[in-house]
This record gives structure tokens, C-alpha cells and sequence, in this order.
């Protein structure tokens, strides 16, 4: 049982920490994008620039909603592996699946709207 040539709960517990770095940083760099987006949207002098900085506000919007919501199940997930408890560990994973696939299906639907 191990991971990545270490034991698991080490690994496990590298892997969360790395994770909650990366939420953080993703999470301050949508708002930047939402700050982008707004200053797009009010300078904006042609309605089309105007429609693409709301659609890039709502876009960026949803995103962050979905990275605080990831944030605070890798604390979950950090929780769960410093006190053994698996439930917190199920929780994680199974948000983690969800928003692989709802990210897979954005980043998809962006293609769409190309």
C-alpha cells in the first residue's frame, strides 16, 4: 500500500496539501478574472464588448462558486486523513468526481460557443 513509492497516508496527505495550494491560487485568480470581466463590462463602449465581458463575468462567476465549494471539501479531505475518518475521505472523492465532470462539460460547451 503505497503511493508513489511512499506509504499512502503520506502520500494521500501530499497530495491534499498540494491541492489546497492550487484551490487557493485558482481562487484568487478568478478574482482577478471577475475584476477583468467587470472592467471589460463597464468600459465596454459596443454592446458586443459589453455581452462578452457579462458572459466572462457569469462564466468566471460559476467557476468561483464551484473552486470555494473544492476548497472546502480538500479541507474535508485534509481532516479526514489527519483524524482516519473515511467518511470525510468518501465526501471528497466523490465531490472531486462531480467536478471533473462538470469541468469536463464547460470546457466542452466553451468550444461550443467558439
Amino acid at each position: 500500500k503505497c503511493c508513489f513509492c511512499i506509504e499512502l497516508r503520506t502520500g494521500c496527505l501530499i497530495i491534499g496539501y498540494l491541492n489546497l495550494i492550487g484551490n487557493i491560487v485558482m481562487i484568487l485568480m478568478s478574482i482577478l478574472g471577475l475584476a477583468a470581466a467587470g472592467v471589460v463590462t463597464a468600459q465596454g463602449k459596443d454592446e458586443d464588448v459589453q455581452a462578452v465581458g457579462a458572459v466572462m463575468f457569469a462564466v468566471v462567476a460559476i467557476m468561483l462558486v464551484f473552486l470555494i465549494l473544492f476548497l472546502a471539501f480538500t479541507i474535508v479531505l485534509l481532516v479526514g486523513l489527519h483524524q482516519y475518518k473515511r467518511g470525510h475521505i468518501k465526501a471528497y472523492l466523490i465531490y472531486a468526481l462531480i467536478f471533473i465532470v462538470l469541468y469536463i462539460i464547460m470546457f466542452f460547451a466553451s468550444f461550443a460557443s467558439e
